[in-house]
């Protein structure tokens, strides 16, 4: 997964992530509870800041992977994360307005998460699930392993922007739209769906990385990225 790891930075610069605070492990039946689960809401789960996007969330890399691990259980999936096995990505990096960020990742299986934290706030930039072509298209069991990556990259998105269990199938749909042609990016509620691909060289395989951000409404009309319907 390094060779992995050493590509996928090359997509999070621009954005971010880190963790912070109190080492805790939530496993399988956590006990959190779903008040705590909708504690941030879509409506408050974005906040102002100075990064290149202007926007990041109300949420720090602890609390991040506590609601990750409830929600994927009220899925019914089984990709649970452990606060201690966050790994630092290199040192601190800046943004092209000078905030300050840490890069974290995350080996799970055949693909590897990341998360974008300031140094600062010790809030979430953004949230990614990347793996590889050849691993994206191959069978898991009975199923493609694309389901299960894409599972863990709704999980993801779903817990850092506020939303519920309810919303991870629609958020999985908007991810696989970005795999189509022209489609790579994809606008909802002010967060960026965005699939970013890249080859090391002719010997390597491709790498794929799903990645999920807030923007303000300015970046959204300069970018002009199209609004995800169904």
């Amino acid at each position: 997964m390094k060779k992995i790891v050493s590509l996928l930075l090359a997509f999070i610069l621009a954005f971010s992530f880190t963790a912070c605070g109190e080492k805790k492990t939530i496993v399988k039946g956590s006990t959190a509870s779903l008040d705590e689960i909708l504690a941030y809401t879509k409506y408050n789960a974005q906040e102002n800041s100075s990064n290149v996007n202007g926007r990041r969330y109300n949420i720090n890399i602890d609390t991040f992977t506590e609601h990750y691990n409830e929600l994927m259980f009220r899925f019914g999936g089984d990709d649970y994360i452990n606060i201690e096995d966050w790994k630092r990505l290199g040192e601190t990096k800046t943004d092209a307005n000078g905030v300050q960020y840490y890069c974290y990742y995350y080996d799970i299986d055949k693909a590897e998460l990341t998360v974008s934290v300031e140094v600062v706030s010790k809030k979430i930039m953004n949230v990614g699930c990347g793996t590889t072509m050849s691993k994206y298209v191959s069978i898991d069991g009975e199923h493609q392993y694309s389901d299960r990556v894409l599972t863990m990259a709704a999980v993801m998105a779903v817990t850092v922007g506020g939303y519920t269990s309810d919303d991870i199938e629609l958020f999985k749909k908007i991810f696989n739209q970005t795999t189509l042609e022209n489609q790579n990016s994809l606008a909802y509620e002010n967060n960026i769906f965005n699939l970013s691909t890249g080859k090391k060289d002719e010997n390597k395989d491709s790498t794929m990385l799903f990645r999920y951000f807030p923007v303000t409404d300015e970046h959204l009309t300069e970018w002009n990225i199209p609004t995800y319907s169904e």
